[in-house]
């Protein structure tokens, strides 16, 4: 019997093979050019998924295209210079979330408890979607209408065009002077089984439009004021200096430099009770805040008293203003 089930589970396993040969030439003669590897379409084919999406890899060599990727690689070694991480592929080097853990830490200047390595591809979706979550809080933030063209099973899974679309939103929203060939596309294949027939279309998926519309739709008055006119910036920098040093001198206060000295939400408590003429009870917030969840507090605490007095602050978030480096402390 053993004998008999073992030639039947061979037999079983021929089969599989020879099927998943005949679809992956079935799927190479419908798709014009190299864009898919027998190796790709057979794990897919294997999940036995009414749909197969890839991206068509012919575009993805396209020179605009490679000048793109080189130029989100770039920048995500630049930003972890420090942590010494260096990628090599922004396709390949992502899927497990440590580098997209760094690079958040860094951007957001925030520490974040979750496992150093994972192997397991349920723990990596699990880190992905907590890190994945905190970036689409800063790059959506309040009401900014999400459209989301990324997802953690997609980056794990290497989805070129995925982790495409969520690199150019990073880079767009940490960028201010962030420049982008517009207009970029890639090709996207998309491949139907339907009665063991494979019927394949082709979409052109646009990269470097969408994301800038929507980051210009909600730009401040300081980004606009960056690009346009820069060498008004260093005397706006001092005149607001100024005014926040003269609000607190009355406490013998002074403000050193924007960036530090207001990233913990202290001084624009102090600033806006005075300028409100309110009564914020010490009990409420941290003078001396350290901790992350302690700076948090007093942010939000700041923004009650904003939106109290009418200031619009539609484009800024708590975690963007104690991230030191994130444009939205100086939108605040």
């Amino acid at each position: 019997m053993k004998g008999k089930f073992g030639t039947l589970s061979k037999l079983q396993k021929k089969f599989q093979k020879a099927t998943y040969d005949r679809i992956a030439g079935e799927a190479k003669t419908l798709i014009s050019g190299d864009t898919l590897s027998k190796s790709e379409f057979i794990s897919q084919a294997e999940k036995e998924a009414d749909e197969v999406t890839m991206v068509d890899k012919v575009s993805l060599r396209h020179p605009n295209i490679v000048n793109l990727q080189n130029s989100l690689l770039e920048w995500i070694n630049s930003e972890l210079i420090d942590t010494r991480i260096v990628i090599k592929s922004i396709y390949s080097d992502l899927g497990d979330g440590q580098v997209l853990q760094n690079l958040l830490e860094v951007l957001e200047n925030l520490k974040i408890k979750l496992p150093e390595l994972t192997y397991t591809k349920e723990g990596q979706i699990q880190k992905l979607t907590v890190i994945i979550q905190c970036f689409d809080d800063v790059l959506f933030p309040n009401n900014v209408e999400r459209v989301i063209k990324w997802t953690p099973y997609g980056i794990n899974n290497n989805d070129s065009i995925e982790i495409l679309h969520f690199l150019i939103a990073l880079y767009y929203n940490y960028n201010i002077e962030a420049k982008l060939t517009p207009n970029l596309t890639v090709t996207k294949v998309i491949i139907n089984k339907v009665d063991g027939k494979l019927y394949s279309k082709k979409e052109v998926v646009l990269l470097t439009q969408h994301f800038r519309d929507q980051v210009e739709a909600s730009r401040s008055n300081f980004e606009v004021l960056c690009e346009q006119n820069p060498n008004s910036i260093p005397k706006l920098k001092n005149d607001i200096t100024t005014f926040f040093s003269d609000q607190l001198s009355y406490l013998n206060l002074k403000v050193n430099n924007l960036l530090n000295d207001f990233h913990d939400g202290f001084y624009l408590i102090v600033v806006l009770s005075i300028c409100g003429k309110f009564c914020c009870p010490l009990h409420r917030f941290h003078p001396s805040a350290m901790s992350l969840s302690e700076k948090l507090k007093n942010v939000e605490i700041a923004f009650e008293l904003m939106d109290i007095l009418g200031i619009n602050r539609d484009s800024v978030t708590p975690s963007g203003n104690v991230a030191i480096k994130h444009e939205s402390q100086k939108n605040v």
